[in-house]
């Protein structure tokens, strides 16, 4: 089993890549996936500079304690990689929301709170034991549908859909 800090080293690699500064990211310049709005809120304060002497390993210590869940690993290594990508890419608790409204979706009756409780775990345990890949795809989905209700609700967002929607589709099984 990958460790959470293989799975962010994974996501960068795959998802983050390098420093860029978007005019249009409202998270402000970013390398390896962290924000300047997100480093900035780690460490109290943060420069642009900052965010460019960012180091790989700096960004996976961040990944880890920020948005991985001790909860994923009882999961099957495709699904803690689509949750902990979820969780970097959306935040934590609104990627446990689209990850419960697919539950629902797959017949699970969970509140949609946010919280990978023991409801949440079991319910998950439940949707891969009937087949990881229902699950799997029916979590890229709601990602998708996020992604286009961000740029429904913010047109200028338009600019990252398409890097999104490849990144959900990647997990699709």
């Amino acid at each position: 089993m990958k460790s959470s800090r293989e799975l962010a080293r994974q996501i960068i690699d795959e998802w983050e890549g390098g420093y860029s500064d978007h005019p249009d990211d409202p998270g402000g310049p970013t390398k390896y996936g962290i924000s300047f709005v997100t480093l900035r809120l780690i460490r109290g304060r943060a420069t642009v500079a900052d965010v460019q002497e960012l180091t790989k390993d700096e960004a996976i210590t961040i990944m880890v304690e920020q948005y991985y869940s001790k909860r994923f690993d009882d999961l099957p290594a495709c699904i803690r990689l689509h949750l902990f990508d979820a969780s970097i890419n959306h935040g934590p608790r609104r990627a446990v929301k689209l990850w419960q409204t697919a539950l629902n979706k797959e017949g699970k009756a969970l509140t949609v709170d946010g919280i990978f409780g023991p409801k949440t775990l079991a319910a998950s345990r439940m949707a891969v034991e009937a087949g990881v890949n229902g699950i799997a795809n029916a979590f890229a989905d709601e990602r998708i549908r996020m992604y286009v209700h961000i740029v429904v609700a913010e047109p200028s967002q338009l600019a990252f859909l398409d890097g999104w929607i490849e990144r959900a589709l990647s997990h699709r099984q």
